[in-house]
């Protein structure tokens, strides 16, 4: 078996949040039966998932993308296809000094702290690398119009041709079709399947799912032969799940009682579904949760 690792440079590169765990590789063939196996599966469509998938399908495995909104994209969707990218060739044109290090000062000023150093290092370190993989492997262009709107010291951030999310999930989607990877919509996570050593196996899920109907859609079982990633989620986030988000985000609702109903910039998919079904993950994301939903 080839040994394969999704790369968090394609990963990270997005608004979205990603946890890749480690694990060793089992070649043992796990004992429950299911419908459909596939090397890797990517549960959410959003930034994290799309780009997870065409690192998958670069490496030449077998990849399914499942999304249980009707649509493609996520919370991303919505996104305004802005990225920040200190040391970026388009900086360099334009002989503007930038680093890493300056990104990283400034979101942990502006995050007052509370942000995971370690992950903030990473995204601003491979910015620019992620930036440039967007560009050559997705087929997404860039305005090289250079901002540094909020918090920024130097002006880093470039918006998509378009001027929105759909930039980047447009040709990324586009060119995993033309993969032949499968993206199916309407397609709920439902169970997680594990080995006692914490490795998944696999998923239920329910195919023509519709939205805000539980039990609609056909149950269906998907199996994963790839032990290499113990576990790979891409949630967006908590704003529309109140009794999940709330114990992550528990000063919001002290700081901006208006937002406990849910930002109005933000779809009905964030509803911590994901998050749900995998409490030891969430509970590793808490740490940094507040920093990004504020």
């Amino acid at each position: 078996m080839t040994q394969f690792t999704v790369s968090r440079r394609a990963v990270l590169g997005g608004a979205a949040s990603a946890l890749l765990v480690p694990a060793a590789a089992h070649a043992t063939t796990p004992a429950r039966h299911y419908d459909e196996m596939t090397d890797v599966l990517i549960v959410g469509s959003g930034f994290a998932g799309m780009a997870a998938a065409l690192a998958a399908a670069e490496k030449g495995v077998k990849v399914k993308v499942i999304e249980k909104m009707a649509f493609l994209g996520g919370n991303s969707s919505l996104s305004g296809g802005m990225m920040a990218v200190p040391g970026s060739s388009v900086q360099k044109a334009q002989g503007i000094e930038d680093s890493p290090e300056k990104l990283i000062a400034d979101m942990t000023r502006i995050g007052q702290g509370l942000g995971n150093p370690e992950l903030i290092r990473f995204v601003c370190e491979k910015a620019s690398e992620t930036f440039e993989w967007t560009r050559t492997s997705m087929g997404v262009e860039w305005n090289t119009h250079l901002t540094g709107k909020g918090g920024h010291s130097a002006a880093r951030c470039m918006v998509t041709k378009q001027g929105t999310g759909q930039g980047i999930l447009v040709p990324c989607s586009s060119k995993l079709k033309a993969m032949g990877v499968p993206l199916c919509t309407r397609t709920l996570l439902e169970k997680i399947f594990r080995e006692e050593d914490g490795r998944v196996t696999g998923v239920q899920v329910r195919e023509g799912w519709t939205f805000n109907k539980p039990e609609s859609g056909t149950v269906k079982t998907i199996g994963v032969t790839r032990g290499e990633c113990q576990d790979f989620c891409v949630w967006g986030g908590y704003s529309r799940g109140s009794p999940t988000r709330l114990p992550f985000v528990f000063e919001m609702q002290y700081a901006r009682p208006d937002a406990i109903a849910g930002a109005k910039v933000e779809g009905p998919a964030r509803s911590a579904g994901g998050s749900s079904l995998a409490p030891a993950i969430a509970r590793r994301e808490a740490a940094g949760a507040l920093a990004r939903e504020v």
